[in-house]
């Protein structure tokens, strides 16, 4: 069965206290609703190994308690939004084997607390910027 986040009216306004939202591996396809940023009591976020697709919105950063978020082995494509930078309680940002392009932004070196970036099996281009070299609890990289 394939579910869709866009075909579906989620109540991502009715649960304002969320903070775990785990639908890993269900075949969900469709694109990340805006609306994912008013979720903002989220600690845990994982929507890895479905076939979501599109861009991650700008409104992810809205989500400033985040400490894991997981959105790999799915389709989305775009660039990585700056406002990730915002996130600074993450601690593990996994984006890999999707088909994201472009560099990856300088504001993930404000995300202090990270310890695990997954960023590899994309597109990504450029240089590593100077910025990331601030990220001193991060144990793994794979770029």
């Amino acid at each position: 069965m394939l579910v869709s986040l866009v075909h579906y009216d989620f109540p991502f306004s009715s649960l304002p206290f969320l903070e775990y939202f785990e639908l890993s591996v269900n075949n969900i396809s469709g694109t990340i609703p805006p609306e994912i940023g008013n979720l903002t009591n989220l600690i845990y976020l994982d929507l890895s190994m479905n076939q979501i697709s599109g861009t991650i919105p700008p409104e992810i950063g809205s989500l400033a308690r985040l400490q894991t978020l997981h959105i790999f082995d799915s389709h989305l494509n775009g660039s990585i939004p700056e406002e990730m930078g915002y996130l600074r309680s993450l601690t593990e940002l996994a984006l890999s084997t999707n088909s994201l392009n472009g560099s990856i932004p300088a504001s993930l070196g404000n995300l202090n607390n990270l310890s695990s970036l997954f960023l590899n099996e994309n597109h990504l281009s450029g240089c590593i910027q100077a910025e990331m070299g601030k990220l001193v609890n991060l144990v793994e990289a794979y770029l």
